[in-house]
């Protein structure tokens, strides 16, 4: 896709820092860029806009080799695959650090800019379970608990290297490019949210996961099918130990993530303004909403390799639509497979258009 893209005509809009989103639009809009931060139910939200790129001809910023668009690094031209002769990139959606003047540089002028934060809380359960933190702290202490590993950690973090720290120390604010030498002052760091609060026009939050994609939904004037999902990382959730933060932990966790603690009430409290100024049918939506992804969560995890797809009828916030099971196959496929399978693709599309 070239560089003229979807144009929005406005009726009434909504101010977001500079950036202004339409209430109703001729067009969808197809320059993305998302923020994929670290254990924040990221991957489902990335799964969701390659999947909108790959209905609509748009061309994705691929990362060579890995899943990593600059690994703890903003955007590195070393790790990207060019974008078409004489066209642009449309989405943005892999890990990277956020940089505002190279994401620029490489985006449209027009692109929207979407991330997502999750309580700090649950999110260094997650990253302490994922990147091996337990496994870490096992071979220091021996085979005990989660609990207590965690409790452990917590009442003594040096007891890891900062490697082995990295995806759980003050991760949000590192991937939203704040610089680690200013997340020793909340001056700073409120600066700093001040600007990325002009810069991105929508931050969704976790814990309000189907919301924050009907707000999404409605801000880039998408459909429904659009938005559909079956959440991924299942099979990660189900080796996860029980692990709760609470009391003195608790109190422990706020004193060694206190940045990443101000960040996501931050953008929190922005978040939930946000919905209260929806409307009254806002929860609306968001109750047809969930009632389709049931419908097409039973068919992609039960029916998918007996049926040839869904359709899901029309109501007040959506046409009728219909859901294959090769869509189903997408939408439910490991990052990394379906990520070699559209880097394939997309090496391919570059030969015959550059050739």
């Amino acid at each position: 896709m070239n560089e003229e893209t979807s144009s929005l005509i406005y009726s009434d809009t909504v101010a977001f820092g500079e950036s202004t989103i339409n209430r109703q639009c001729a067009k969808k809009t197809t320059n993305v860029a998302f923020l994929k931060v670290h254990k924040a139910g990221s991957t489902t939200v990335m799964n969701i806009f390659l999947r909108f790129a790959e209905s609509n001809s748009l061309n994705v910023m691929l990362p060579v080799p890995d899943n990593y668009l600059g690994f703890d690094q903003t955007i590195n031209l070393n790790n990207i695959l060019p974008p078409p002769k004489h066209q642009t990139y449309n989405i943005l959606c892999h890990h990277v650090i956020y940089n505002r003047s190279v994401f620029r540089q490489y985006m449209p002028r027009d692109t929207v800019f979407i991330a997502i934060v999750r309580d700090p809380v649950t999110q260094i359960i997650s990253a302490a379970q994922f990147f091996d933190l337990f496994i870490d702290l096992r071979k220091k202490l021996g085979k005990i608990p989660g609990q207590r590993l965690m409790t452990t950690f917590l009442q003594n973090p040096d007891i890891c290297t900062k490697a082995e720290q990295k995806f759980v120390k003050t991760r949000m604010c590192l991937d939203f490019g704040i610089p680690r030498e200013d997340l020793s002052s909340k001056d700073k760091i409120m600066s700093h949210l001040e600007i990325l609060n002009d810069d991105f026009s929508l931050v969704m939050v976790m814990e309000m996961f189907d919301e924050s994609l009907v707000l999404l939904k409605r801000y880039l004037c998408w459909d429904m099918k659009d938005i559909v999902y079956v959440p991924l990382n299942i099979l990660s959730r189900q080796r996860d130990e029980k692990v709760v933060i609470e009391g003195q932990d608790l109190d422990n966790l706020k004193k060694y993530n206190w940045p990443d603690f101000i960040l996501y009430e931050y953008f929190k409290s922005k978040f939930e303004r946000r919905i209260s100024e929806e409307g009254n049918d806002f929860n609306d939506e968001v109750k047809t909403y969930k009632q389709i992804l049931s419908q097409v969560g039973r068919y992609c995890k039960i029916k998918g390799k007996t049926m040839e797809g869904i359709q899901i009828d029309k109501t007040r916030w959506n046409s009728e639509f219909f859901i294959s099971n090769r869509e189903c196959a997408f939408i439910t496929k490991h990052e990394l497979i379906l990520l070699d399978q559209l880097r394939w693709k997309y090496k391919q599309k570059l030969r015959q258009m550059n050739s």
